[in-house]
């Protein structure tokens, strides 16, 4: 367990193999059982061959493809609220500069006197700062994480980037399972990891958006 990102495939063979007794003890029967797993970092596969009479390697069996079948779904809410998650942890980030920025602004004098009149903008101004960072603040907060979780295929040459670029590959996503070896070892970790930010930054949002509206309180009475 301490070095599965070193393991890249592991191959499981299982076999039982007996002869049944009549009952005058001679052989009549000879049972042949074996089930395979083949397990890479983005799948793996279960082949058997049972006796239909041996319960009890079909226990085994049954018990492998039960979990197997609890195992948790790749294509969850991580993944699919993706871009919503972005903007909600981006936005919690963006609130505390967005208030800096336009309350610094407040202290020109042109401003000053823009602010006197159309006061309504400063909290418009603060919200909207925040809305537009929450797209590049988000994203640098998750994109390490989204990176192991979701691979990526080539979309095309960009002329005006000067380079490639690569969109999320959901297809393969769904198509495949995530087992905790090789590349893919920390994946459980970084859902979590993504999950407990979601958690902890949409809880903040309230909390800043007090701090803008006393800001914005207090800005009001400075500019009149």
């Amino acid at each position: 367990k301490s070095q599965a990102y070193a393991i890249k495939s592991i191959y499981v063979h299982c076999r039982m193999s007996y002869y049944k007794t009549s009952s005058n003890g001679s052989r009549d029967e000879y049972i042949h059982n074996s089930i395979d797993l083949n397990i890479y970092e983005d799948r793996l596969s279960v082949g058997s061959d049972i006796a239909s009479s041996d319960t009890r390697m079909n226990e085994v069996y049954n018990m492998i493809t039960q979990r197997i079948a609890e195992a948790p779904p790749k294509y969850d809410h991580i993944i699919k609220a993706k871009e919503f998650i972005n903007v909600k942890i981006g936005f919690a980030m963006g609130l505390i500069p967005a208030i800096v920025i336009v309350t610094a602004t407040a202290f020109i004098p042109q401003l000053h006197d823009f602010y006197r009149d159309t006061f309504y903008l400063f909290p418009v101004l603060i919200l909207a700062i925040a809305a537009i960072l929450s797209f590049f603040l988000g994203s640098a907060k998750t994109n390490s994480s989204y990176a192991k979780l979701i691979p990526q295929k080539y979309g095309g040459y960009d002329h005006n980037r000067g380079g490639s670029y690569y969109n999320d590959d959901l297809k393969t996503l769904t198509e495949t399972s995530d087992v905790l070896i090789g590349d893919k070892v920390n994946n459980l970790l970084e859902r979590k990891r993504i999950e407990a930010d979601e958690k902890r930054f949409t809880k903040l949002i309230p909390f800043f958006l007090g701090i803008a509206a006393v800001v914005c309180i207090v800005m009001f009475f400075l500019t009149r």
